[in-house]
């Protein structure tokens, strides 16, 4: 929309777009006064702009008009002053119809409102990282995760409340994403809350690409401290005796698979010990089978206390139980086996029945699976119980 409004507010020219606007006709509008083309209320917002023009001064604003179709249109205005030698005789019109973007803007605000409203009551964390890993936003629920306020965690790197073992999971793969290989991902990771507790947590990353700067990411984490729990139970019930508390048969023998690996791969020494009671028999039959359960609990405890750090105690089941040595070798086998007699002995005295044990070695340095050192020290531990029990038989040496 082009027109030109002389001193007194007349017309003296308008283009097609112009008279379109309000409805006229180019003969309509000429010589009109502004104030019965816009109508009175139009004319009074505008009036300070163009008594500004007419002093001399260029003005920009914008307005919302109403068209002759009843439909409220967004418009951007330009006067422009006439000025011929130091003298304004009028001001030139430039008027843009702006709806569309003015639309686009309240409808990218509203999106944007709506999505910091998300933001902020998200249940889960929702962490903003620039392409240093510092934090640029952190919502309520992220900062409770952590035991922080907001300012505390904006402008702060990652690392600082990652647990320090857990800093190198995701890098690899935040490399990946920013490059534009990935899209998304996931990782499992411990963050360090502000009382010191671990706090772990299921992370999803994605790289927001229409960000202007280009490299920041969003992180959603889900505090899955719970679940860990019941896994890290559930994982404990599934490798350890409820009786005892010591590893059962499934535990011991992924150890002394893993033991038996190690020293084929390596060439490393061990051992593994198998224990069985003597007399457990004739506990059951006299004091019942609660007494037996008794001694058992108690044998497991001395074993557990006898046993150094690196050592890896277990009940293969009944009355029968087996120590994992990952370091030495027969020699050193045949006294912790010496020992273990000496604490079974020590604790299972004044039961009323005489109980014992016997115990068969066997190393993990002949290139043997984890079940063929198993076969070799049960074979051991009953040449020990045949020669009378209550003491260590070593692995017969090949003929």
């Amino acid at each position: 929309m082009v027109g030109y409004w002389d001193a007194d507010l007349r017309n003296h020219m308008a283009n097609d777009a112009y008279v379109d606007y309000f409805g006229l006709t180019p003969r309509q509008i000429h010589g009109r006064h502004i104030r019965d083309v816009l109508g009175p209320e139009l004319f009074e917002q505008n009036h300070p702009y163009m008594q500004r023009a007419l002093a001399g001064e260029p003005q920009l604003f914008d307005r919302t008009i109403v068209d002759p179709d009843g439909v409220a249109r967004h418009t951007q205005a330009s006067y422009v002053p006439d000025v011929v030698d130091g003298e304004v005789r009028g001001f030139f019109v430039l008027v843009t119809d702006i709806t569309a973007r003015r639309d686009a803007e309240h409808a990218l605000a509203a999106a944007e409102s709506r999505s910091r409203a998300l933001f902020e009551s998200a249940p889960i964390g929702m962490f903003l990282t620039d392409l240093q890993g510092r934090y640029l936003d952190v919502n309520p629920a992220g900062a409770r995760l952590l035991g922080m306020r907001r300012e505390e965690l904006v402008g702060r790197s990652i690392d600082d409340v990652t647990h320090p073992d857990d800093r190198p999971v995701g890098i690899e793969e935040l490399a990946r994403l920013r490059r534009g290989e990935l899209e998304a991902f996931r990782v499992e990771k411990r963050y360090v809350h502000r009382d010191g507790h671990v706090v772990w947590a299921q992370v999803d990353v994605t790289a927001l690409h229409d960000d202007p700067d280009g490299a920041v990411t969003l992180a959603q984490v889900q505090d899955i401290s719970e679940r860990r729990r019941h896994e890290d139970q559930l994982r404990h019930l599934a490798e350890h005796d409820p009786l005892t508390g010591l590893r059962n048969r499934r535990g011991l023998m992924e150890e002394i698979e893993r033991r038996a690996a190690t020293a084929a791969r390596y060439g490393s020494a061990g051992a593994l010990l198998v224990l069985d009671l003597d007399g457990f028999k004739q506990v059951n039959d006299t004091f019942g089978h609660q007494a037996g359960d008794a001694l058992v609990v108690a044998v497991a405890d001395a074993l557990r206390r006898r046993v150094r750090r690196t050592d890896v105690v277990g009940r293969l089941g009944g009355d029968e139980f087996a120590v994992v040595v990952p370091h030495g070798g027969m020699e050193e086998a045949r006294r912790l086996g010496e020992g273990l007699l000496a604490v079974v002995q020590a604790r299972t005295a004044g039961s009323g029945v005489r109980v014992s044990a016997s115990i068969g070695a066997a190393t993990f340095d002949q290139g043997r699976s984890g079940g063929e050192v198993l076969a070799v020290a049960d074979l051991a531990m009953y040449r020990a119980k045949a020669a009378g029990g209550d003491r260590v038989a070593l692995e017969l040496e090949p003929a």
